[in-house]
């Protein structure tokens, strides 16, 4: 199963009081980018308990079907019961 690299978002903020620096990958998703419905978002941020965002291509905030952190790097995004997926979508992981 191939999995699908995005690009990486510049971690931010500063240590101490201020904000805490996170690393996150945003990944444009089109249909044919879905395995049998599932997108599979290599993100390799180390950590499997990420927080995602998904739009669709309206850019509208859009709950997938489910969502799997397969390992510290990876996480199935299920899509099967919007297919085919119009457009462009993009999928925000932070971790």
């Amino acid at each position: 199963q191939a999995r699908h690299p995005g690009a990486t978002i510049t971690p931010g903020g500063s240590g101490g009081a201020g904000p805490i620096p996170v690393s996150g990958i945003v990944f444009p998703i089109t249909q044919a980018d879905l395995v049998a419905g599932v997108f599979p978002a290599v993100h390799n941020l180390g950590n499997a308990y990420v927080t995602y965002k998904l739009y669709d291509d309206a850019d509208l905030d859009t709950q997938p079907d489910d969502a799997t952190a397969l390992n510290v790097n990876e996480l199935d995004v299920d899509l099967t019961n919007f297919q085919p997926i119009p457009g462009i979508w993009h999928l925000i992981v932070v971790g």
